[in-house]
């Protein structure tokens, strides 16, 4: 009976720091979308959370750990995230009937060039962390 106690309690803690964590990164994309709400500024507010989240991983203010398992768990359902995008794709394919051709010229090459950007920026970070060591 203490094992299975001992592992109830282990799984509320799972949950509880999830629950945590995640409220912590919904309190920063609500500062992000109140900031792109009362700031005339070309950004979602939504893309400003990210970036408020990234300063503040960046400058230590929030320890990665603070978010770490919470961010592991979205990463790992990202897709999931992306149905309902692919669904109303659906409803609306006679809208996008006359740009299929610009649509399929335009995913592959946003595509690489989202990679190489990646690709470049990863690059830079690794070459400038080494140069700190």
């Amino acid at each position: 009976q203490t094992i299975v106690s001992t592992e109830r309690n282990l799984m509320m803690n799972n949950v509880l720091r999830l629950i945590l964590q995640s409220g912590v990164i919904l309190l920063v994309w609500t500062a992000g979308e109140q900031i792109g709400r009362f700031v005339p500024l070309p950004v979602p507010g939504s893309i400003l959370g990210m970036l408020i989240l990234l300063i503040l991983l960046q400058t230590g203010l929030l320890p990665e750990n603070a978010i770490r398992d919470a961010g592991d768990l979205f990463l790992k359902y990202l897709p999931f995230f992306f149905v309902p995008a692919g669904v109303s794709i659906l409803a609306y394919l006679d809208v996008l009937e006359g740009s299929f051709l610009l649509l399929f010229l335009t995913l592959p090459l946003s595509t690489f060039l989202v990679m190489a950007v990646t690709g470049r920026v990863v690059q830079h970070l690794i070459l400038r962390e080494n140069r700190h060591e």
